[in-house]
Parts: structure tokens; sequence; C-alpha cells
């Protein structure tokens, strides 16, 4: 059973002028109903399961599965939580618009309805009137939120850019009062040079107009009444849509009805310039091509249970600007302490992400993008993904698997004292030592669990002597150098490494340890010392 809605507002007459030239004509402001139990949108023959767009709004909102444009993603039209009945587009991640006579007040909060059906509500920190060239304000609105909306569940509405006034006619789609929405049809675009109302500016704006036939027409079709200002209207561009404009005000005519919306593709570069601050920019439906590359140096050095610093280099190879360029780090082995850049905001930052993003990356612009961790991962790899998305260059993911070598910080993460010269267990083997020989410094033992001692030996020979110590097969990971070096009298300008030797390596299974044997020639000396020294650089 189809439901007509009929009920319209009664019009105050000082908000109402007849112009002169023209018979039934009625030009009124379509904020001036403000009555919560009103409809006002009109729908021919229009059904309430298939034009709204919730069911138990307010208090409880659920998306309606009949609602005729559940196909386009709408999450980005929000509404007023001190007049539920009053919607808003949002055109970046924190700004909406609306109609100037018809604005919220600071202070006061804007809801959405999240993708996974949670409702979403945020404060509004300012509200900015669009000016024409002549500096009048216009019956545009842009306003902010004090933090932007969770990106996952909320989508920014792109905004038509087509290269002609001609092409923005055709079949569109109105949001009117309440969360209502209908079809409509896309006019002329013109200045309005209609009658002044009482405190109205929709005289200084550049407007589309949404017709609607009084008679015949197509189901669904949309009449805009009282009380539906501020509210979006969009432009049907294949399977996605994009909004042209916010509701002004109403012509009658007798025959049609042509209702004026703020043109929003032509304020574009207004309300670029006042969203620039907090990052952002308006999303063209038809955007621009480029491509945004993401690389990391050349070589890296990054050492487990330390911390780390590495520069990720972002590159827009294409011949135009990428806007609303933003970098999301995410799925990370330990999330970074810092994920910046000069110029960029941070963004959306959760458990498993850190997002920064700025208004634009220019053609062929190389920029930074730094990573830090106050400690890394005590994996084997650093692993994460970046997205980088634009409106030009679309969405990519670049994945990360980054070795880390080992480090004597881990090693002595769990003591007490964790300098080079740390004795924590008392067994007179410092953690350097430990370290390097394979030793463990939180136990008194000497001996390894297979038997070797710990510290170097010495054994003579009648043709000299072999020195026997443990050195680890992955120095050089661990930034590890091992020296031999021997002395007549100790003394600290003595000593000096030993000249070429042969040296015999024997592995010691289950272990990442060698058994190095010297071979020392019989000493032209009374005595002769000798030591290993362990250098440890990392």
């Amino acid at each position: 059973m189809k439901t007509d809605y009929l009920w319209r507002c009664l019009q105050k007459p000082l908000l109402q002028a007849i112009l002169p030239y023209r018979k039934k004509t009625i030009v009124t402001l379509i904020a001036i109903c403000s009555t919560h139990q009103s409809s006002a949108l009109i729908l021919r023959d229009g059904d309430a399961a298939d034009n709204v767009r919730f069911t138990g709004f307010p208090t409880n909102p659920v998306a309606s599965s009949t609602f005729i444009h559940s196909s386009y993603n709408f999450t980005g039209i929000g509404w007023y939580v001190q007049d539920t009945q009053r919607q808003f587009a949002l055109i970046s991640p924190q700004h909406f618009v609306c109609a100037t006579h018809f604005r919220p007040s600071v202070g006061r909060q804007v809801r959405f309805l999240g993708s996974d059906g949670t409702p979403l509500t945020y404060d509004i920190s300012r509200t900015e009137i669009i000016t024409n060239a002549a500096g009048a304000n216009t019956d545009l609105t842009l306003g902010t939120l004090s933090t932007p909306i969770d990106t996952r569940f909320i989508s920014r509405m792109k905004v038509a850019n087509f290269a002609s006034d001609a092409s923005y006619a055709g079949p569109g789609i109105v949001f009117g009062r309440t969360i209502r929405a209908g079809n409509t049809t896309l006019g002329a675009i013109t200045d309005f040079n209609g009658v002044s109302l009482s405190g109205s500016v929709i005289d200084n704006t550049r407007m589309i107009n949404l017709v609607y036939q009084n008679s015949g027409g197509n189901v669904n079709d949309a009449s805009l009444q009282g009380g539906d200002s501020g509210s979006p209207s969009f432009i049907i561009f294949g399977d996605e849509v994009g909004l042209v404009g916010t509701n002004s005000a109403v012509i009658n005519t007798g025959l049609a009805q042509n209702a004026l919306a703020a043109f929003v593709p032509f304020y574009q570069s207004d309300l670029n310039n006042l969203m620039q601050d907090e990052g952002y920019r308006i999303s063209p439906l038809v955007p621009l091509s480029t491509t945004i590359t993401l690389d990391l140096p050349g070589t890296l050095t990054l050492r487990q249970g330390q911390a780390g610093n590495f520069g990720l280099s972002l590159t827009n190879t294409g011949a135009v600007a990428a806007g609303n360029i933003s970098l999301t780090l995410q799925n990370a082995t330990t999330s970074p302490s810092n994920f910046s850049s000069s110029g960029y905001l941070p963004g959306l930052v959760t458990s498993t992400s850190n997002e920064i993003h700025k208004a634009s990356l220019s053609a062929s612009a190389s920029e930074t993008i730094q990573v830090e961790w106050d400690t890394l991962p005590t994996n084997s790899m650093l692993e994460f993904e970046v997205v980088v998305q634009s409106d030009e260059s679309g969405t990519e993911t670049h994945s990360f698997s980054i070795p880390l070598l080992p480090s004597f910080a881990l090693f002595t993460g769990g003591l007490i004292d964790r300098t080079i010269d740390g004795d924590d267990d008392g067994d007179g083997i410092n953690n350097l030592l430990e370290y390097a020989f394979g030793g463990d410094p939180t136990t008194t033992s000497t001996f390894l669990p297979s038997g070797e001692l710990i510290l170097p030996t010495f054994e003579t020979s009648p043709t000299g002597g072999n020195l026997s110590y443990l050195r680890r097969t992955n120095a050089t990971e661990r930034a590890l150098s091992y020296t031999v070096e021997s002395s007549d009298d100790l003394s600290g300008s003595s000593w000096s490494t030993l000249p070429s030797t042969t040296e015999e390596t024997t592995t010691i299974a289950g272990t990442d340890l060698e058994q190095v044997s010297v071979s020392i020639p019989t000493s032209p000396t009374a005595r002769r010392f000798y030591r290993v020294v362990v250098v440890l650089d990392e």
C-alpha cells in the first residue's frame, strides 16, 4: 500500500515573496518549518519503506534494506543530534556542508551510522560561511568536526567535478528533512537573482535547479518542502553519486517546482582553502590519474630490542597532484613510536594502525616518511604494511619485511646491570664476554651445557702452544669481532695482534657457536702472554 506524504508547512507571510514579473511564482526559503513531526520532503506516490534510510530512527537506527538508494554509500550523510530531522553531507573526514540560513550551532553534534551499524557522534567545532566574489555571504556553509571521523566505517561524499555546467543536467537524488531521499532531475545552473527574503543569503549564491513536475512524473520523484534546507543533493554517475548541492529554497510556478541548491562544485576552491589546515580537500567524483611509490632506503641495520628508525621514500611519479594523500602504517610486528612527515597531520590511530595525511602531494614531488621505534621487536623480522591512498592514485598496500639482527640489548634485557661490565650472576664473566662466548649471564656456571669452558684456554706443546676460544658463528651480524693478541710484560702498550696463525674451527652442535683453535709457535722470549680481545660495535 502506497502512502502519499502530503504534510506541508504553512509558510509565514514575512518569509515569502511573489515575483511581480511572473504569475503564480512563489519563492520560499525551505528552512522555515521546524516542527519535528513533519515529513517535509514529499515523494510522489512514495512508500516509506522505499524512501527512508533507517528503521528505528533516531533512537535505534538500522540501515533499511528496502531503501531505494541503498546501493550507494551514504554513510557520509549524518544528522544533527539536536534536531534529528536535519541532514548534512560529509566532504572530508572532518568537514561537512550545509545551508547558511539553517546552519547548526558550534558545540552541538553530528551523528552518523557507520557501515558496521554503530552510531558515531562528533562535536561541531566551527562553521564558516562561504563568500562570493563580491565578499557577500552565500547560502553555503562549511562545518568542521572537532576530530576526524572513523574512516573505516564512514566515507566522505565525493563532489561532482564535470567540465561544463551542461554536464550536470540529468537524474539525481535529493535528501530532505528527516532521513528520507527521493529522485530528482538536475537542471540549469545560474547565479540566483530572485527576491530578497528577510534574512536570506540565497541571492548571493551560485545555484543548481532540482526540477519537480507538479503533475505527471515518476514514482519516488521528490518535492522539497519547508525544513529541507541544508540537506544534500547528488548526481547519479554510473554506479557512483557526486554531491552537487545543499538545499536552499523553492520556486513554485504552478506547473513545476524548481528547488534551488547551493552549487557545491562552484565553490570547490573556497572549500579547499578552508579545509587545508586540517589536511583535507574535496574528493572529486572523476579524478585525474597519477602513481605514488613508496620505497625503503638501500641498506638498513636494525637490531632486536634496540631503538631504530629509518625513512620511507614517498614519490608522486605522475604529472598531476595527488589530493587527500594519506598513509596508514598497519599490522606491524610492534607498533612504531613515531610515524610522521613534514607537513602531514596525524589521523586515526588504533591499536594496530597509525595514519597521517595532508591535502595534496605535488606532481613529481618526493618526501620522506619517518618511522621510529623506541624498542624494536625481538623477532628476527620487522614486518608491517603501509596503505597509501589519494584521490588520483587510488589505494595501494605496500608490505615490508626487514631483517632484525641480534643485539646485546636483547641479550641483557632481563638483567639488573645491563652494561658491558655488568655481572649479575657474580661468576667473574662480564656481560660482554658472556655474549661473545655463548655464556648465560643469569647463571654462575663457567661451562656451556655441552661441557666447553666459556672462557678461552691455553695449552703448551714442544712446538709452541694452542689457544682455544668460543666464537659466535654469526659474529658479523652481532657486530662482534675477536682478535688474538700477545705481550711480553702485560703492560698496556705492549699488546700486539698476533701475526698470521693457523686456525681450526669446530661447530658446536645445537648452538650458534664454534670452537676456534689457534696454533702458536714457540716464543723467542722466556715468557709470553696471550689474550682474546672482544669488541662490540653495534
